[in-house]
């Protein structure tokens, strides 16, 4: 994470996701206003590991109780 802050300053902050308490292979990036995301969307690799870079989807409707 911090390899991907130091290519892209405008990153404001990093965090991991998660499901039930348990962590998940996917990370929320927060970025600054000044800078178009379009050079973050275009990376494939971080530290040899293959990723998929999209914007966050917006829910599709009201948030509801799982349970």
């Amino acid at each position: 994470m911090e390899d991907i802050k130091q290519q892209h300053p405008s990153i404001i902050k990093i965090t991991r996701l998660n499901k039930d308490n348990l962590p998940i292979p996917v990370i929320a990036a927060e970025f600054s206003g000044d800078e178009s995301i379009d050079p973050i969307l275009t990376i494939n690799k971080i530290c040899n590991h293959k990723v998929i870079t999209e914007k966050r989807r917006k829910p599709k409707g009201p948030i509801q109780c799982q349970r």
